[in-house]
């Protein structure tokens, strides 16, 4: 099955990613089915990927709601899937902001925080180039 194969190669390609978490995508596994594992990723993908422009956007902006609510939106899915330091980096910047009406003492968090989002999505198309099979 086409599923199964991908998952595997999924599986251990994400294990070579720095700062991810394979006991969170193995709990994960444990509670749903191999697709369904994947469709989720493919979605955190897909958000990752329409996510950064609004990051640009945001930073470029000055506007911090449009980042806040980006992080936010991305957090639960990372963490939830095993990326971990992103979904930390996600969980903390979307708070500060939150408190926050513009970027200012933020902003070179944000543009970290960019690239971070720039270098997870490259690698995951790297890791998982079958993701649109599963939207």
């Amino acid at each position: 099955m086409e599923t199964d194969s991908d998952l595997v190669g999924v599986s251990k390609e994400l294990k070579s990613l720095t700062g991810f978490d394979s006991h969170a995508f193995n709990h994960l596994l444990e509670d749903t089915t191999p697709n369904t594992v994947l469709r989720i990723l493919a979605r955190f993908c897909m958000s990752l990927n329409e996510g950064i422009p609004a990051l640009e956007r945001g930073s470029n902006s000055g506007e911090s709601e449009i980042v806040w609510k980006t992080a936010h939106k991305l957090a639960g899915s990372a963490e939830m899937l095993g990326f971990r330091d992103f979904g930390k980096k996600s969980k903390d910047l979307s708070w500060q902001l939150k408190q926050s009406d513009h970027l200012g003492a933020h902003s070179e968090e944000v543009v970290v925080y960019l690239s971070q989002a720039r270098e997870l999505a490259v690698q995951l198309a790297a890791v998982f180039p079958n993701q649109k099979n599963y939207l």
